[in-house]
């Protein structure tokens, strides 16, 4: 088991482009029946470079969402619930797959580090956004100012189908909690998307597609389905 959490942090370290500079374990039984394991990152801006942080996200804007690998890391006090009160065998697969829904779920979070290097600097890449807890609301971190239109966000399929089937979820909550597909993305500038979609193929995204756009206003809508949430005060 130790191996195998070295291979997994070894793969996650290279993709990231980071180094691990120490760790420790404590065997602490009479304080924990099982494993805990937790990492920080820190890092640093380096002069010169122009970081890309939403101010300059407007009306016009198009909306790059690059595909997420399941639930990534959030969600899962909700998922664990739903699991625990449906008494579901996480050794079994789910149906219309073959390998164990354990293993589903842990299907290691996809990690944007090159994808977001390949953008750095660009003018016309006005902001990034992690789809993560919160789930599509954290599109307004970005800029309070302007609102977020996903018209073209993917309907919950897979596993995200099956915990709102399974949990009898909303729309709103599902948006809300879940990345609901997309994991990570890209505020862009129309007359540079194409270009964008080239650099981002090239870094590993091939899968990059548009996913809505910007607008006057403030807040996240999902047209299709009703939804408005409110920016983040």
């Amino acid at each position: 088991m130790f191996a195998e959490i070295g291979r997994g942090i070894g793969r996650g370290l290279r993709t990231a482009e980071c180094t691990l500079l120490g760790g420790e374990t404590a065997v602490v039984p009479d304080l924990l029946d099982g494993f805990d394991l937790g990492g920080t990152a820190v890092g640093f801006f380096p002069r010169g470079r122009r970081p890309i942080v939403g101010r300059g996200v407007r009306p016009g804007d198009i909306l790059l969402g690059i595909p997420s690998t399941g639930f990534h890391a959030n969600g899962f006090t909700l998922v664990r619930r739903i699991i625990s009160e449906c008494r579901i065998d996480l050794t079994q697969p789910r149906k219309g797959t073959r390998g164990s829904l354990g293993a589903e779920l842990l299907c290691p979070t996809r990690i944007y580090t090159p994808m977001s290097e390949a953008l750095a600097d660009r003018p016309d890449v006005r902001g990034f956004a992690h789809i993560s807890g919160g789930g599509v609301r954290n599109l307004s971190r970005l800029n309070r100012n302007v609102a977020f239109v996903l018209d073209r966000w993917p309907r919950p399929e897979g596993l995200f189908a099956w915990i709102r089937e399974l949990g009898g979820l909303s729309d709103e909550e599902m948006y809300q909690t879940f990345n609901v597909g997309i994991g990570f993305v890209v505020v862009v500038a129309p007359h540079r998307l194409a270009e964008v979609r080239r650099r981002l193929a090239r870094a590993g995204a091939p899968d990059a597609l548009p996913v809505g756009h910007v607008e006057r206003g403030s807040g996240v809508r999902v047209p299709e389905l009703g939804l408005e949430y409110p920016g983040y005060s």
